[in-house]
């Protein structure tokens, strides 16, 4: 009887760690009204430029979306935005309505523009999390504004598509091959966003003990 407690309070605490892993570095935020559920990076709203991934769950549905983000002290009004990873250049297309313009607390200015995620875009975030280099571009007909995608950020990158395919497991959907960076084994400590971009290891030890949490919002 105490093998079979034993065997029992193991394999739970393994599905636990297991599933802990799948959403390592993500909050999980249910939206009352719409019942859809978001996993994100922690901090989501208060990071500065870069490129996030992130998974809504509905109605048995699940779909990833993108952000990418400006932030700074003068407006750059972007029309175009581009990858350059490992020397290739790939445009992102969106439409200005896809696009959204803010001023920040303190005065500062936030451009961003929000898209559902198809096969060619996660493509191409599968090759940002592979790649040596890669920099995102913002550029306006005056100005540009360019951020290097770190480490940690590609991180980001590979945890969201873990939790993508971790739920598309839960509701049986099958999968491309476009998730198999899960294959790819990688040292995935999260960034984390607050009011100064990126953490180091040692600052998000603690935070990882507990990566999934429930909120309504």
């Amino acid at each position: 009887m105490k093998k079979a407690i034993c065997l029992f309070v193991c394999l739970f605490c393994a599905i636990c760690v297991f599933s802990q892993e799948k959403f390592k570095g993500l909050v999980r935020e249910t939206n009352e009204l719409t019942g859809v559920n978001w996993y994100r990076i922690r901090g989501f709203s208060n990071c500065y430029t870069s490129l996030f991934t992130y998974v809504g769950e509905s109605d048995g549905l699940v779909w990833m979306n993108a952000q990418f983000k400006y932030r700074g002290s003068d407006w750059i009004f972007f029309d175009k935005i581009y990858l350059l990873i490992d020397g290739e250049k790939i445009e992102i297309p969106f439409s200005q309505d896809d696009k959204s313009d803010d001023v920040t607390y303190g005065g500062g200015v936030s451009e961003k523009v929000s898209i559902q995620a198809d096969d060619e875009l996660m493509d191409i975030f599968k090759k940002v999390q592979l790649s040596q280099n890669t920099k995102l571009f913002f550029v306006g007909k005056n100005s540009q504004h360019s951020h290097e995608i770190t480490k940690c950020e590609k991180n980001n990158i590979r945890n969201v598509f873990n939790a993508y395919e971790s739920l598309n497991a839960k509701h049986g959907i099958s999968q491309s091959t476009t998730s198999s960076i899960l294959s790819q084994p990688s040292d995935t400590v999260p960034c984390y966003c607050s009011m100064k971009w990126g953490m180091n290891k040692s600052e998000v030890k603690d935070l990882e003990t507990n990566p999934l949490v429930t909120k309504l919002g």
